[in-house]
């Protein structure tokens, strides 16, 4: 597990603003830190976030949570780690992993 967590979130479709309205809840009720939405925006928007102090299963729990919520919608998550091999990737509907691959082990 990596401190710094760099990753992307794919959709069909879906409102940004809305996903964002659903990640601030969620991460208010988890304890994160406030700045940790822009790093979900920039993923929503441009492909590309990156958080510090949220791992991986973090971000596939809250990615698998905005799923159930919007369940006719497929979403994506990458990421990758410090660590070369702390690479993952996720994809899900209506809250199902339908493709899992990853995080590698060191060894």
């Amino acid at each position: 597990m990596s401190y710094y967590t760099h990753f992307q979130i794919a959709r069909d479709a879906e409102d940004i603003e809305a996903i964002l309205n659903f990640i601030k809840a969620y991460a208010q009720k988890k304890g994160w830190h406030e700045d940790c939405i822009s790093g979900f925006r920039d993923a929503l928007e441009t492909n590309a976030g990156s958080v510090n102090k949220i791992y991986g299963d973090d971000l596939t729990d809250l990615v698998r949570a905005i799923s159930t919520v919007f369940p006719r919608t497929w979403f994506g998550v990458r990421g990758f780690g410090e660590e070369f091999r702390d690479i993952w990737i996720r994809e899900f509907r209506a809250g199902e992993v339908i493709f899992s691959n990853g995080p590698f082990d060191e060894e």
